[in-house]
């Protein structure tokens, strides 16, 4: 599997993010990565000049369900600031299978042909997270699933129990 990477770029009002090879926290992708994703996209959504977002996962060979919360974060953020639906490029029939699945296809205008992307792509500065940050990024990119469908619901309603138990009641620091 190709190790995981996270690319973003910005050109003329278009905004990019690129996620490459093994896209998933169990594989290459550290927490500290997805939390610079996390905050690059908060930004990105406060910057005037912001025409058009894509997300182009042409290259992606797995991704897991925090980052696909995190693709629908994208996708509901670029809806309400645009007024208008995001792209996703998805050469991976598996890719795409996963985003349909998970009811992305409700946010994104998913394109299943390469595009070449005028934009020069650049990877994020790994940014620390704490494990209670961690906790909360995960949790809120669950939800962001889980409010797409009543099956994501369904399916991660387990998970946010158990995420929204340990973010109320933090372990102890070691002292």
């Amino acid at each position: 599997m190709a190790a995981g990477k996270i690319l973003v770029a910005s050109e003329a009002g278009l905004f990019v993010f690129k996620l490459v090879g093994d896209v998933r926290k169990t594989a290459s992708v550290p927490y500290q990565q997805t939390a610079a994703l996390n905050a690059y996209a908060a930004r990105l959504f406060q910057r005037e000049n912001l025409d058009q977002v894509v997300i182009d996962l042409a290259e992606l060979t797995g991704i897991d369900s925090l980052h696909l919360g995190l693709l629908a974060q994208i996708g509901v953020s670029a809806r309400q600031r645009l007024n208008r639906t995001a792209t996703v490029i998805s050469t991976n029939e598996v890719v795409t299978r996963q985003l349909r699945d998970m009811a992305l296809d409700r946010l994104f205008r998913i394109i299943e042909k390469p595009h070449d992307l005028p934009a020069a792509l650049q990877e994020l500065p790994d940014m620390s997270v704490s494990e209670q940050q961690a906790l909360k990024m995960t949790l809120e990119a669950h939800k962001a699933l889980a409010d797409l469908s009543d099956k994501n619901r369904e399916t991660f309603r387990n998970v946010i129990e158990l995420l929204e138990a340990q973010h109320a009641d933090p372990p102890p620091k070691d002292g």
